[in-house]
């Protein structure tokens, strides 16, 4: 969610350390559903030949049955997937995939299912840059789920040298990089808005 235009300032936070987390997470989840899914696919095909084998070559059908083509043609949709996930920074389309193939094909929920479900709905909200509105009615994150403070909440806000610091009363102390770096002009238009709302100590 973008924030709304309602806010007097947008400050946008230097995302690189938690756009690499969630990347890992990405390719492991995939990964483990690619070796799942193959590892179904080999299970499958021993499991004609053990049948050919105990009751005649004829018994066990033809080599690919229906069966099969489904869990290898979503075998190499997931790999293509990942693939495109991995350039362009968006592997929900590969968790829905391995959602479903959890529900059809395994025929479980739990956990797989729901897993993947999870992380498809919830990986677009994760990616998307943190945002941190300033109002004169308060302080907004755009975090998921959202979070908002007050003016009171706080004892010190401030931009200095392209870093973003929020100090709060009960000692908690909020401090990261921003980007674009803002340029000094701007560093202090930005503080002295703050400053209009922040309150004495002891108030």
């Amino acid at each position: 969610m973008q924030l709304e235009n309602r806010y007097d300032y947008v400050v946008t936070l230097k995302s690189e350390r938690r756009t690499i987390a969630l990347d890992y997470i990405s390719h492991l989840l995939m990964l483990l559903v690619v070796a799942v899914t193959l590892y179904h696919l080999i299970q499958l095909f021993i499991l004609r030949q053990n049948v050919a084998a105990s009751f005649g070559s004829d018994v066990a059908g033809p080599p690919i049955d229906q069966p099969k083509l489904i869990v290898i043609l979503t075998f190499i949709a997931l790999l293509g997937l990942w693939v495109y996930g991995a350039r362009k920074k968006r592997f929900r389309y590969g968790f829905w995939l391995a959602a479903l193939m959890w529900f059809v094909v395994f025929e479980q929920v739990l956990p797989g299912g729901i897993l993947y479900l999870i992380a498809g709905l919830l990986e677009q909200p994760m990616r998307q840059a943190t945002e941190i509105g300033f109002s004169k009615d308060g302080i907004r994150i755009n975090t998921f789920p959202s979070k908002a403070y007050h003016w009171k909440e706080l004892s010190n806000v401030v931009i200095k040298d392209g870093i973003l610091t929020l100090d709060f009363r009960n000692n908690k102390i909020l401090q990261r990089e921003i980007e674009p770096p803002a340029d000094s002009e701007t560093e202090l238009e930005f503080n002295g808005f703050c400053r209009q709302f922040l309150q004495p100590a002891g108030n």
